[in-house]
């Protein structure tokens, strides 16, 4: 089970000659759209792509290559379209979509209106749908797909998810388990920005920059693969009696239907692995690197509870370094 999202970055300013453009006249830097296929289950980046057009929907188009049939897609608002739909069931991909609200396809509006909460629909796409798949480069045949929407509420707010699932055993409860653990996406673009700090640059090449996006997600990859192994450290507490899951906690278990108490701070497992990624990449031979158990170490020395259900936002008492002026587009420094 895969995911998929975007993130536009911002990137050096030579890169305007390489086709990258600004969002506005008034921005200095140019963006790109870092788009990634990530594996629900272990966290691990599968396909990373920089693309310059800023277009969720082709670069999920073009991850849909590297996946199988059966392999199942997770996606946010903004994602679905019809072009989508067909394509992925032209590869055999099935999909667990969140739906927009407005300005929607009827049969689909009508869904959002009615009582019910599990039903199948005849998706019928409209002509104007054909001619924006072809402006794209993409000819398609206008069919009636067969399409299973779900609705159900969290906090007060309704979720309504296509899927092509349709098989009675994804029951509404696992479906939004699964979309709500594409969430580890997002968490995943605020290590990059925040932590890391993927935008600062090195290179001012378009080549340099796709070096150093896919060197940044191979970080990644190599310090889930630590972290997966410092996991095994962790004390077993579901044995804990004197640990108890509150009844409303339940619908936090992911979709594997395990229930962790607690995890390893990926940040330190970063900055562990970090200082010893030289000896990391020169070692001949592994096996007899003794080190490597006390760089295990040191990660699963630091961990974090997981706190489940919160919703209250989050207040930042930080002082402002910098702010932008909205009318003229300028950036001053505090004092």
């Amino acid at each position: 089970m895969f995911g998929v999202d975007g993130c536009k970055i911002n990137l050096p300013r030579k890169l305007l000659k390489s086709g990258y453009k600004t969002p506005n006249q008034d921005q200095y830097y140019p963006q790109g759209l870092l788009s990634t296929l990530y594996h629900l289950g272990s966290s691990f980046v599968y396909d990373g792509i920089l693309s310059a057009d800023r277009c969720e929907r082709t670069c999920l188009l073009a991850h849909m290559e590297r996946l199988k049939s059966n392999d199942v897609i997770v996606l946010d608002r903004g994602y679905f379209s019809y072009l989508v739909l067909s394509k992925a069931i032209e590869k055999g991909i099935h999909l667990i979509c969140r739906m927009q609200s407005g300005n929607v396809n009827k049969a689909v509006k009508n869904f959002w209106s009615s009582d019910s909460v599990d039903d199948i629909i005849t998706y019928k796409p409209s002509l104007a749908v054909k001619y924006a798949s072809e402006k794209q480069g993409h000819k398609i045949e206008l069919e009636p797909i067969k399409l299973r929407l779900i609705k159900y509420v969290i906090n007060d707010e309704t979720y309504v998810c296509s899927t092509t699932l349709f098989d009675a055993k994804y029951s509404i409860t696992a479906l939004s388990k699964a979309y709500h653990a594409r969430w580890g996406i997002e968490e995943l673009y605020k290590i990059s920005k925040e932590f890391i700090g993927i935008e600062d640059f090195h290179s001012h090449s378009e080549r340099g920059v796709l070096q150093e996006c896919y060197a940044h997600l191979l970080m990644l990859n190599i310090a889930r693969i630590f972290e997966n192994e410092a996991n095994k450290h962790l004390p077993d507490l579901s044995k804990d009696k004197s640990i108890t899951i509150k009844s409303q906690d339940n619908y936090w278990k992911d979709f594997c239907g395990e229930f962790a108490r607690e995890k390893i701070n990926f940040k330190n497992c970063l900055l562990v692995l970090g200082r010893s990624l030289v000896k990391l990449v020169y070692s001949i031979n592994l096996i007899r690197c003794y080190w490597l158990d006390n760089l295990i170490q040191g990660i699963s020395r630091i961990r974090q509870k997981i706190r489940r259900g919160r919703h209250e936002p989050r207040v930042s008492r930080r002082p402002l370094r910098k702010w932008r002026s909205a009318s003229r587009g300028k950036t001053s420094a505090t004092s």
